[in-house]
């Protein structure tokens, strides 16, 4: 039997509401009309979600649950980690793909992308000045941190070298089966969290390294294509530290069943697209670093060798991290585009951002919109509030504030509390990785985002340590949630909740459709990309 489980946008009304005031008030000097897909707008009203169990739906178990605090979820067992050292996973990378590079060569050349082009190491790396470097490629507003003090690593023998300050050991692996798209063209994320050694002893020599692997469905459009996954980290429960890493072992390195393994280069973005965090074809590699101040997070994908087409790491944009300049009406040196993000913000990010459920709080940036770096500092320091708030053009805040009204989107909020614009940048902000990993450094100590919710913490300016501790966000929030989506899909049992963590808000006062229109990180099966 073949289930369809199919959705049309439940949001068009509230789409046509919102274009409808925006462009009808009389803003002096306003912005371009919604538009096609391309300017930002939402897709036409005509368009679906379809999504299929292509054999018979899971037959119905209510009892069945998964612990979000177990090794379903996250695995941070040092016996377990021990099986997932650097040098394995990049080994593995470079056979697949046939190169010659030793591990060491391969890691020198991802931190040269730090080095501008006149103090890098090799010649065919793409540098953080490099005409070809794909974070920069559509004229960001803000400059980007150029060189970095973590390009000195590209000179280091030492990387591969147990133990040795600049080495790298791993502190978590990570399942993100919510990340599970509506196409099932993957079956979620896979991600190995390292630290750099430096980092136990010294707070201003840190680094972590974050391999997100994509994993490609073997029958894509197929829903229950995605079940021996789903199975194999719930059977994680309950077993030995020798038995989980023997199946993570052959997760990662061999594959289960008809699926390759995790760990292959397509799975870092190989010939993909740079889209949406989550949204892309193949996943990609985060780095957090402070080695010198500020901390900075970058994005890095399994590219091609402009010279000589073989693989090498290349800088891309950080995702859902749209350039801080854009929310400043005042600033015109990004052209047209911080006119158009704009205008998107108004008419289609407003009305996730304010969802009344934290998980449901979210923010969809075009790739065209991210910046090159997601910093807590300095000129390109990811404060959107401090952006928008200073420009002395009240076109932005206004319409802000009108949608905000027409949409009823701060009805049922503490008079005290409001959802306003200020909150909506707060928020956005919260979505951004500086955001996200130091929440106190753009909210205070409250970490208050407005309409009564509070952004959860993380560990200073991360969610895992050197020491595998776990951030109060991670084990109070994105954890359990997480969780629930492996829960419900593995029960069968609920269709509703199951078509709530279809869509884009789970648990939501408004759920939008906006699959298919280019919009970045959109229909997972966990509703949210961010978190």
């Amino acid at each position: 039997m073949v289930q369809l489980l199919a959705r049309k946008s439940s949001l068009a009304a509230v789409t046509v509401l919102a274009a409808g005031c925006f462009l009808g008030c009389d803003y002096k000097g306003g912005y371009p009309p919604p538009g096609d897909v391309g300017s930002g707008g939402m897709p036409p009203e005509s368009e679906t979600t379809t999504t299929v169990w292509c054999n018979e739906a899971p037959v119905c178990d209510s009892a069945l649950t998964v612990a979000p605090d177990g090794p379903a979820m996250v695995v941070t067992d040092p016996v377990v980690l021990a099986h997932f050292p650097l040098d394995k996973v990049i080994q593995q990378i470079l056979d697949i793909q046939g190169v010659s590079w030793t591990p060491s060569e391969t890691m020198q050349r991802f931190f040269d992308s730090m080095n501008d082009e006149q103090s890098g190491k090799f010649s065919d790396v793409v540098h953080c000045d490099s005409p070809q470097n794909a974070a920069t490629q559509f004229g960001l507003t803000a400059p980007m941190i150029c060189p970095r003090a973590e390009g000195q690593l590209a000179f280091s023998e030492t990387l591969m070298a147990d133990g040795d300050p600049d080495s790298f050991f791993p502190v978590a692996i990570v399942n993100r089966f919510d990340l599970t798209p509506l196409d099932a063209s993957r079956c979620g994320q896979y991600r190995i969290v390292y630290a750099k050694t430096s980092g136990l002893t010294d707070p201003n020599n840190r680094v972590f390294l974050i391999f997100e692997a994509a994993l490609q469905s073997p029958m894509p459009g197929c829903l229950d294509s995605c079940l021996p996954v789903a199975k194999l980290w719930k059977g994680l429960e309950g077993k030995s530290s020798a038995e989980i890493a023997s199946d993570l072992d052959t997760f990662f390195f061999s594959g289960i069943g008809s699926f390759g393994p995790v760990v292959h280069p397509v799975s870092y973005g190989l010939d993909s697209i740079d889209q949406g965090y989550g949204a892309a074809e193949g996943g990609q590699i985060r780095v957090s670093m402070h080695m010198e101040d500020p901390w900075d997070m970058r994005e890095v994908q399994v590219g091609r060798s402009f010279e000589n087409g073989e693989i090498q790491f290349q800088p891309v944009t950080v995702k859902n991290n749209p350039v801080a300049a854009y929310f400043d009406p005042v600033d015109v040196s990004g052209g047209g585009l911080g006119t158009y993000f704009r205008q998107n913000f108004v008419q289609t990010d407003l009305v996730s951002l304010a969802s009344p459920d934290l998980i449901g709080v979210q923010m969809f940036t075009r790739p065209e919109y991210n910046g090159a770096e997601s910093a807590l500092g300095g000129a390109t320091k990811n404060d959107y509030s401090l952006a928008a708030l200073k420009g002395e053009d009240p076109v932005f805040i206004d319409s802000i504030g009108l949608v905000i009204a027409d949409l009823g989107l701060s009805y049922d909020c503490p008079t005290d509390d409001p959802f306003d614009a200020a909150a909506a940048f707060r928020r956005a902000n919260m979505l951004s990785c500086a955001g996200c990993h130091a929440p106190k450094e753009f909210l205070g100590e409250d970490r208050s985002i407005g309409c009564g919710l509070t952004w959860p913490d993380s560990i200073g300016q991360s969610h895992i340590t050197e020491t595998s501790e776990l951030s109060p966000a991670l084990k109070e929030v994105f954890l359990p949630h997480r969780a629930e989506v492996l829960q419900i899909y593995l029960q069968g049992c609920d269709m509703s909740a199951f078509t709530d963590n279809l869509q884009s808000a789970p648990g939501g006062r408004f759920k939008k459709h906006i699959a298919g229109s280019g919009v970045s990180g959109v229909g997972t099966l966990g509703g949210s990309v961010s978190h």
